[in-house]
Order: structure tokens, then C-alpha cells, then sequence
């Protein structure tokens, strides 16, 4: 597989994106590109940046999971975005973000990508990628660093994960990586861009076109209590709506696994 390029993926980044980025580097190894992010803005703006690795070390996922990346065939991107909204509202991003990177995937010839509440992307009913969204502290405008790792080329490492895993080349030959990362940066760019002017009912009808667990049964487990029920869809801020039998509720955090009917 053809190594990432930053001046390829410069090349290709539509007008706007180009304009606002600020710079792109490509590290063979790091610890994490949220994490090189996150370090240069305690001193710096992060807006415009943008990391990506061949390999993390020590790659992140929701709740201080790992995230694993074996070198050479997956994507471990990070895109610093300032926005303009407080961040208080930034509960739907990481849904906004996930629309973004779905059209992406499908504008790469990815089919039928679908997203799992609250950050995941999903073929079939395996995990093919995910975000992690961090907000840079004391920043005003709000700035974020946007993660998104996505599993390109299967491997006995990812094989060796415990979650069904996805990978691109499952269903698409020889995928383009460096063309496939123009596009997401480009996409999440305007995305995040539009979401600061028209809030999340701007992407909701889009992410509800793509809910893996539309009209099913789930389990949503969280430090705070265990809920089961049907999925409805997602409110106006982001959260997950639960019919329980009794009462709708609204979901703001939780893991979510598929339950059989009762």
C-alpha cells in the first residue's frame, strides 16, 4: 500500500480546506495524533492542523480504550478545528463528524457505511472506524482536536481484536488512502463549518439515514444506570432517544449493545 503523502493529500483537498489549512505532517510512529495535538495547543492555536500516523503506539478511543493501528494500513487522523460556537453545544460533533466521514467513505466507493451512537462507523454490523472529539481547555473560540481512525487493510493484528471488526478492502480493492484522507479532512472542514452556523438539525436527517439500530432493541450501559429499549433516533442535541416501554427517554452517554427482542 502506497505510504500517506502530505503533498498528495494537499493536492487534493478542495479550495476552501486548502485555504484554511495551516499545516500537515505525517509521523511514521507517535504515541497518538490526538495526543500531538492536544500537547501543541497547551502553547498554540491548533486550528489548521492537521497529524496523521503510519503507526500509533499508544492510539486512543472513547473512554481511554486503545485504539489499535498497525503500520501501513489503517488511517489515524487529526484535525485541529476551531468553532465557533460555545462548548457547551458541542454534544452532537462527534455525530456531525461521523456523517462527514460516512459521505467521505461513500464518495470513495465504500457502501452502505452506517453509524453506531455515538461515534462509530460501521459496515455490516462490524466496527470499520471511530471518533474521539477532545476540547482544548480555556480556549476561546472554542477549538477542538477531531480524531478519526478508520481500519483499512485487514491484518492478524486487528483479527486479533475483541470486536468485530470491518476493514475497507473487505469490500473495496486496493482503497486509496491518501485520497480517501483528502476527502475526510475536507469533509469534516465543511462540516464543522456548517454545524457552527446551523447547529446539529443541519446533519440530523443524515445521521438518522444512516442509524445502525434504528427500530431495534438495545442496551445503553452507563456509570450511572443500565436502560434497555428501542431506539427512536436522536434528539436535537445529539442524544440517543430510548422508547423503554414506560417512557422516552433521552441517553447523553453510554455503550450501547444490540439486544435481542424480549
Amino acid at each position: 500500500m502506497d505510504a500517506l503523502d502530505a503533498d498528495r493529500i494537499r493536492g487534493a483537498l478542495d479550495a476552501g480546506t486548502a485555504g484554511w489549512l495551516r499545516s500537515l505532517e505525517v509521523f511514521e510512529s507517535i504515541d497518538s495524533t490526538n495526543a500531538e495535538l492536544m500537547r501543541r495547543a497547551a502553547t498554540a492555536t491548533v486550528d489548521g492542523a492537521v497529524a496523521l500516523a503510519e503507526h500509533q503506539s499508544s492510539g486512543r478511543g472513547r473512554r481511554g480504550r486503545s485504539w489499535t493501528t498497525p503500520r501501513g494500513r489503517s488511517i489515524a487522523l487529526s484535525i485541529g478545528q476551531r468553532i465557533e460556537t460555545p462548548a457547551a453545544r458541542l454534544g452532537p460533533l462527534s455525530l456531525v463528524v461521523g456523517v462527514a466521514a460516512a459521505t467521505a467513505l461513500e464518495r470513495r466507493g465504500v457502501p452502505d457505511v452506517k453509524l453506531k451512537w455515538p461515534n462509530d462507523l460501521v459496515l455490516g454490523e462490524r466496527k470499520l472506524g471511530g471518533v474521539l472529539i477532545e476540547v482544548v481547555p480555556l480556549r476561546q473560540p472554542t477549538e477542538t482536536v477531531i480524531g478519526i481512525g478508520i481500519n483499512v487493510v485487514r491484518t492478524a493484528e486487528l483479527d486479533a481484536v475483541e470486536a468485530a471488526v470491518a476493514t475497507i478492502d473487505d469490500v473495496l480493492a486496493s482503497p486509496d488512502r491518501n485520497a480517501l484522507v483528502a476527502l475526510l479532512i475536507s469533509e469534516v472542514h465543511a462540516a464543522t463549518e456548517r454545524f457552527a452556523s446551523a447547529g446539529f438539525g443541519a446533519f440530523r436527517d443524515a445521521w438518522s439515514a444512516r442509524n445502525l439500530h434504528a427500530g431495534r432493541r438495545v442496551r445503553v450501559s452507563s456509570l450511572a444506570a443500565t436502560v434497555e429499549g428501542v431506539v427512536l433516533g436522536v434528539a436535537e442535541q445529539g442524544e440517543l432517544m430510548l422508547d423503554t416501554g414506560s417512557e422516552v427517554r433521552l441517553i447523553n452517554a453510554g455503550e450501547v449493545s444490540l439486544r435481542e427482542p424480549s
